[in-house]
């Protein structure tokens, strides 16, 4: 079909490499219109040196802690094996160096998305005539934005493709679609859910073990090689797989561990102020995991102390399940009166994840 394309970008998640294939998915243009709302800029300040190390790093720790591959040349004959090895680790190793090339690129196109998006669209044929106009900026109010969500709630309908496919795991019945219709309209939301749901009420028949030694097990148990399962079944490079939601969780339950606390029942999870200060031997190697698996460039982390483990548990914690799943509250001052925080996890939110999962899990209400 020959016609214009219309573009409107707010700059927040695809670079101008994405933008330019979004537009000429239309293959007979006859007009590019675009805007851009955006006015800040941002530089690049990571080498591309330190972008290949922190690959390296990331695949470092996948072999360390997943070692698939050697699992998988246990079941070859050495000869076999040994071939296999090989064409792993230069696979491996391309892999890695193409990734390292495009995050490097990215990073440059995205330091002025604009600008880069112009360039890239002369360099496909295209004559840009366009001039820079100065526009007022106007920020939805608090307000609006709840106004606007409301909106798409009401328009949401129960027999909605996109609906439909993700009820087919949530089971939510249609008499509470509504109260739980942000999950179908909000991309976030869904994730953060699936991923509490993960960490917290997962579990693998094969890995349930009875802590309590009693018959009458709790359904809802979960263990770290349930989770890791997971993450075996993604069929990925090592480097990727240790950026993965499961590989944090893994690293957050290996963290509440060094802080005295369980990792058993769903209601365990519930808790998150440490037993115990961590183990001396281990800080460091915690520091130095967290890093790569968070991409954190936090200067100073420190383990020891505990008002730091307090607040990287809540930031492991929202990065992982949202923002709103810990209640924060302040509890006194510290050095040179810097304000100290209480972190809990936020109950309501909690046994909102754990209704969604009853449906699915056909439990009577």
């Amino acid at each position: 079909m020959r016609r214009p394309v219309y573009a409107y970008y707010k700059e927040h998640t695809i670079s101008p490499r994405g933008m330019i294939q979004q537009i000429c998915r239309n293959r007979n243009i006859t007009e590019v219109n675009y805007l851009f709302t955006k006015q800040s800029f941002k530089y690049t300040d990571k080498p591309f040196q330190e972008i290949s190390d922190e690959i390296k790093l990331t695949d470092k720790y996948g072999y360390k802690n997943f070692n698939i591959m050697e699992q998988y040349l246990q079941t070859m004959k050495p000869e076999k094996a040994e071939k296999k090895e090989k064409e792993y680790k230069q696979s491996n190793f391309n892999y890695m160096s193409l990734l390292t090339h495009i995050i490097y690129t990215n990073n440059c196109l995205n330091s002025n998305k604009r600008v880069h998006f112009r360039i890239l669209l002369q360099n496909r044929g295209f004559i840009d005539v366009s001039k820079n106009i100065k526009t007022k900026k106007n920020s939805l109010s608090k307000e609006e934005k709840q106004a606007l969500k409301e909106e798409k709630i009401e328009k949401l309908e129960f027999d909605n493709s996109n609906v439909e496919k993700i009820n087919e795991y949530l089971q939510i019945p249609k008499p509470f679609f509504k109260a739980y219709a942000e999950l179908f309209i909000d991309q976030n939301k869904l994730t953060d859910h699936l991923n509490w749901r993960t960490y917290a009420h997962n579990y693998d028949a094969n890995d349930m073990i009875d802590y309590t030694g009693e018959e009458d097990v709790p359904e809802i148990i979960t263990t770290p090689q349930a989770i890791k399962n997971r993450l075996l079944n993604k069929d990925d490079f090592l480097c990727q797989m240790v950026k993965s939601a499961e590989s944090k969780m893994l690293y957050l339950l290996e963290f509440r561990k060094a802080l005295g606390l369980r990792n058993v029942y769903s209601t365990y999870f519930y808790e998150i102020e440490p037993k115990k200060d961590i183990d001396e031997k281990d800080i460091k190697q915690l520091e130095k995991d967290y890093k790569v698996i968070f991409k954190t460039r936090a200067k100073e982390i420190d383990f020891s102390k505990r008002y730091c483990v307090n607040k990287h548990m809540m930031i492991m914690h929202k990065n992982l399940f949202g923002e709103n799943i810990i209640h924060s509250e302040e509890s006194g001052r510290g050095k040179k009166r810097t304000r100290l925080y209480k972190y809990t996890i936020n109950m309501d939110v909690a046994q909102y994840h754990r209704t969604i999962i009853e449906f699915s899990r056909n439990v009577a209400l």
